[in-house]
């Protein structure tokens, strides 16, 4: 199954981000997981599509794979008027 959300938190040193999902809940993802084009690197407010896979870890929430970007949050989609 597919979800929807933005990318909500990503630190690059690290390799891994959050994704504030549409459906409210906030999903762990990992770099290795992201398949933007080329050297694209997740961007904050970055619209993307996952599927969910079980944890790297026991005991934690299901994590985002499958990564792919859909679009770029911009002042223009959002609706705020400069």
């Amino acid at each position: 199954m597919k979800y929807t959300g933005i990318v909500s938190t990503y630190f690059p040193n690290r390799k891994y981000g959050f994704i504030s999902a549409d459906d409210g809940t906030s999903r762990f993802f990992h770099v290795s997981n992201y398949s933007g084009s080329g050297t694209h690197q997740p961007k904050l407010g970055e619209k993307v599509e996952f599927e969910l896979a079980d944890p790297a870890k026991l005991g934690k929430d299901k994590q985002a794979v499958l990564v792919t970007p859909i679009q770029l949050f911009t002042t223009a989609t959002s609706g705020v008027k400069s």
